[in-house]
């Protein structure tokens, strides 16, 4: 039987909608979608930035760790006793005697290298036998060399991306940089008659650490290049080398000078660090300092690894890093 349309007004056919029937988003729709969009990577955003601040910090601090780990193992090798800071500038002023006679311009983090992986670079450096001896800073030099484990993820001053310091100031540029600083006052000592026997502490830790191990600074952070110039290739833009012992170039704290000499006898108050200085124009090298928010890093004597808040109290800070001062240290730093 034949069907006919009809034809009646108000009467509509059913029919399904075809292909070229069209459907979409109004402006308004758009623009709402979109708001929505920006809103929730506005709210993402900051937290995966923390996260990635948060991860940056953990290998910071287990880089820390590895080193306090290795001066540990430095010292069981060598009768409890560990390397001194510097054995004194250039390539003059060698220990004569103990476990770490024979060196020559080489920094305290030297002796480390053994102990975190690094034995090959640790032999590039030996000159005779059993006598190490650190090469003068001509090309090959195993101070040239970058080390992992001595770099600081969150450091401002792209010292990852090459491994060495973007200061030019002296050649540091062409050395192995380090983020991390080893504590004057336990590795050197402070109450010789010259400056240059104040950097040879060879502490021990049978005697050194009469306030405990837990309550000793080892080591904190330092900018790989650290001034106040305004341009890396200024002069005294200070950087921090793992190999190098020299005067301005020497990673340690606690000298309280930006040339890491310490012209001045006997246990002063070490500085408190500085938070996230812009490298170039207000970056004290006789300070440490951390891009870390809110905290610095430290590894203590007993190995342990720690965030040090940046508004703790200077005289705090300075017992934590003075290991012989017999000062109680209040439980909430």
């Amino acid at each position: 039987m034949l069907r006919f349309r009809s034809s009646q007004p108000g009467v509509r056919s059913q029919q399904k909608p075809t292909r070229n029937d069209k459907f979409g988003f109004t402006l308004v729709e758009l623009l709402v979608v979109i708001t929505i969009i920006g809103i929730l990577i506005a709210l993402l955003l900051p937290a995966v930035q923390a996260a990635r601040e948060a991860a940056r910090r953990m290998q910071c601090t287990n880089n820390l760790k590895q080193l306090g780990l290795a001066a540990h193992s430095a010292g069981t090798a060598n009768a409890s006793t560990l390397p001194p800071l510097s054995p004194g500038n250039g390539t003059t002023s060698a220990m004569s005697t103990g476990p770490y006679r024979g060196v020559t311009g080489a920094g305290v983090f030297f002796w480390f290298l053994p102990y975190i992986e690094q034995q090959g670079i640790f032999d590039q450096a030996k000159t005779d036998g059993k006598l190490l001896k650190m090469p003068a800073p001509y090309t090959g030099s195993a101070g040239f060399l970058t080390v992992g484990t001595f770099l600081c993820p969150s450091d401002p001053t792209g010292v990852l991306n090459t491994g060495r310091p973007a200061a030019t100031y002296g050649g540091a540029n062409l050395w192995g940089a380090s983020c991390y600083a080893a504590n004057y006052l336990v590795f050197g000592m402070p109450t010789a008659n010259t400056a240059e026997a104040r950097l040879k502490g060879e502490p021990s830790f049978n005697t050194t650490f009469p306030d405990g191990t837990s309550s000793t600074i080892l080591f904190t952070e330092r900018y790989a290049s650290c001034g106040t110039a305004g341009s890396p290739t200024a002069d005294y833009i200070y950087s921090c080398l793992w190999g190098d012992g020299s005067w301005g170039f020497r990673a340690s704290f606690c000298v309280n000078q930006d040339p890491q000499d310490p012209t001045t006898k006997g246990y002063l108050t070490c500085l408190t660090p500085q938070e996230s200085p812009d490298w170039l124009t207000n970056c004290l090298a006789r300070r440490a300092q951390s891009a870390h928010s809110g905290a610095i890093n430290v590894c203590l004597a007993d190995g342990s690894g720690r965030s040090v808040s940046y508004s703790i109290d200077s005289t705090t800070w300075g017992y934590l890093c003075d290991p012989r001062d017999g000062n109680v240290i209040s439980k909430d730093w």
